[in-house]
């Protein structure tokens, strides 16, 4: 399930760099919204704070969001580095980052 869930994610990524960045308020909800289904993929998390799953899922997709937003601005003015490489770094930031926070992470830790 995590390498589908990393590439899952790296295609987030791709399309967060892609265009994310400054999107109108129904595409910023989309994204979060497809992101909190990623998130829900994830049979169990470990956070630090009882919070109701589907708020959690969200709360998490927003972080993500955000993130993908800044390094996406970060690229228009670092386009020296390939996409693909971004799109990789992003994913290697944000799924080894939340590997603390799910079962996933822990099984293979």
């Amino acid at each position: 399930m995590a390498a589908r869930s990393n590439a899952a994610v790296s295609g987030s990524a791709a399309a967060a760099i892609s265009g994310m960045a400054g999107a109108p308020t129904a595409s910023a909800a989309r994204a979060t919204a497809q992101l909190a289904n990623l998130f829900h993929l994830v049979p169990r998390l470990d956070l630090s704070v009882e919070l109701d799953r589907d708020r959690a899922d969200e709360v998490l997709a927003e972080a993500a969001k955000s993130a993908l937003n800044a390094i996406a601005t970060w690229w228009w003015s670092n386009r020296d580095i390939p996409r693909d490489h971004v799109v990789a770094l992003t994913a290697d930031l944000l799924w080894r980052g939340l590997r603390e926070l799910t079962e996933i992470g822990k099984d293979q830790a």
